[in-house]
């Protein structure tokens, strides 16, 4: 990948978001981009080079805003998201629920004099 023209890319997406009032995170909402793609390919110079398909997806972000074009519709766009929310809250809830358990089994060992192999 050459250097320059991922600058190029990236100024061309700064453009694109100072135009419209974007953020990192708005841009990838509208343009359904991962926001950790779009957070790596932003992030500094010297970072590890980026897979050929990921610039991709942003170079095609960044030249459908350019020709005003969004590539999902409001209605695709809000269900995209309420998925990925759907699937996030039950991702937390897995870990919240994993998380009582290891602290009351914790607890348990610690009345047993069982924790970190010290008696109590």
């Amino acid at each position: 990948m050459n250097p320059r023209s991922i600058n190029m890319l990236r100024g061309r997406l700064r453009a694109q978001m100072e135009k419209r009032g974007w953020t990192l995170y708005l841009f990838s909402q509208n343009t359904l981009v991962p926001y950790a793609t779009v957070q790596r390919f932003m992030g500094p110079e010297d970072a590890p080079l980026m897979q050929w398909r990921t610039f991709d997806k942003i170079r095609e972000a960044v030249e459908n805003l350019e020709a005003g074009v969004v590539p999902a519709d409001e209605e695709d766009r809000r269900a995209q998201v309420a998925q990925r929310d759907a699937y996030n809250l039950r991702a937390l809830e897995r870990f919240m629920e994993g998380r009582r358990r290891r602290i009351a089994a914790a607890r348990r060992r610690a009345r047993l004099g069982q924790l970190a192999g010290t008696p109590v």
